[in-house]
């Protein structure tokens, strides 16, 4: 055995010739539909253009396939996967957990995480769990989680204040700094350097 890793085949796109279907549906490059054509019928249309034909939808009664350039075609679909992917991360919220029974330097601790996620623009949910007594004395939570928003009131904005759920307060947190503000400091700063 030559390689211990296993094999895993790569996605292929269903392209021209390794289109197992014998008709289906083709869509032109003005995305007109062209109706229900033979497989050899659309390789010829697509080959007189100078064009690929790729299999878009498999999984209908008649498959759907299009003309297009493919290079063209990947590097769009690269593109837009790669937008979602940004997109993904600009609206991931990240989470602080603690105890009511937390000590005051580990707060502060928690306090500077959440502001440096709070600085890379992300939205933060934090979360005081209850235990034990801790259920049945709600004051001894609320002390804890008004510390905290006391430690990082300079950098974050409420926008979910803090509410009992489930045995644990839960609220969530933004960025108190406007991203205009932000802009303005950078204009400035190279209008100083010419």
């Amino acid at each position: 055995m030559k390689n211990s890793r296993p094999f895993f085949k790569k996605k292929r796109d269903l392209l021209n010739d390794f289109i197992p279907f014998s008709k289906f549906v083709v869509i032109d490059e003005n995305k007109q539909n062209l109706g229900i054509l033979e497989k050899e019928v659309a390789l010829k249309l697509a080959k007189e253009k100078q064009l690929d034909i790729i299999c878009v939808v498999t999984n209908t009664k008649t498959p759907i396939c299009k003309i297009v350039n493919y290079d063209n075609y990947r590097f769009q679909r690269q593109k837009s996967i790669k937008k979602q992917r940004q997109n993904k991360s600009e609206s991931e919220e990240k989470e602080i957990r603690f105890s009511a029974s937390i000590d005051v330097n580990d707060l502060k601790i928690k306090a500077m995480r959440c502001q440096k996620f709070l600085e890379k623009r992300k939205k933060v949910k934090v979360t005081m769990r209850l235990r034990g007594r801790e259920k049945y004395i709600p004051k001894y939570g609320i002390d804890k989680i008004n510390s905290f928003i006391e430690m990082i009131k300079d950098v974050a904005i409420i926008t979910k204040p803090p509410k009992l759920q489930n045995n644990a307060y839960n609220m969530l947190l933004e960025c108190a700094k406007n991203k205009s503000t932000k802009i303005k400091i950078k204009n400035e700063k190279q209008n100083e350097n010419p």
